[in-house]
């Protein structure tokens, strides 16, 4: 399951919560400990999400970085043909041969140094690939959050305090081994 159908997915729920939290707090009158449950979730809910945004920027930059190693690998074979064709035409007068030398060091000069640079760059998607691959078996699919959150509403019978408090523990646990995969900022986020 892909992030942005996770996401498509968890975010009526992070806004079916809020929204009850308020309805709690407004209608009925509810202890402060509902509110600050409610308050917690959606702190959680935002860090889950700027998590998530932090996934879609190395996409992102993995997108382009492929891009640039695709044109690098353009060049390089553009290069390789000019260094053939200059072998050949080697047989030309001494004067003009010299001349194709200089160009064909330089040419070999500048194929070292993108070989270099692509070397460089295959390490660096190889760690955001892996980087990716680690944050995505973090996310639950589909149906365990459906099995969680129908177990959920059995067990309490509705009882928003306990729904509130077991999702505050769920997403607290949830929201550390995400973190420990990445190097995302922790932001406290208030509630509206």
């Amino acid at each position: 399951m892909t992030v942005e159908n996770m996401m498509k997915y968890l975010m009526p729920i992070f806004a079916a919560i809020e929204e009850e939290g308020r309805l709690m707090y407004r209608k009925f009158e509810v202890g402060p400990d509902h509110l600050n449950a409610a308050t917690e979730i959606i702190r959680r809910a935002r860090i889950f999400g700027e998590n998530t945004e932090t996934e879609f920027k190395l996409r992102t930059n993995l997108r382009k970085q492929k891009e640039q190693v695709r044109k690098g690998n353009e060049t390089i074979e553009e290069h390789e043909d000019t260094i053939d064709a200059l072998e050949k035409d080697k047989k030309e007068p001494q004067d003009i041969v010299k001349t194709k030398d200089k160009r064909m060091k330089k040419l070999e000069s500048e194929f070292e140094a993108l070989k270099i640079a692509k070397a460089a760059q295959d390490e660096e998607l190889k760690e955001k690939d892996t980087k990716i691959t680690n944050l995505q078996t973090e996310f639950p699919s589909k149906e365990e959050k459906k099995s969680r959150l129908q177990k959920l509403a059995d067990r309490t019978k509705g009882d928003y305090k306990s729904i509130l408090r077991e999702y505050c523990d769920d997403f607290g646990e949830f929201k550390r081994r995400l973190l420990s995969k990445t190097d995302a900022p922790t932001t406290s986020g208030r509630s509206s």
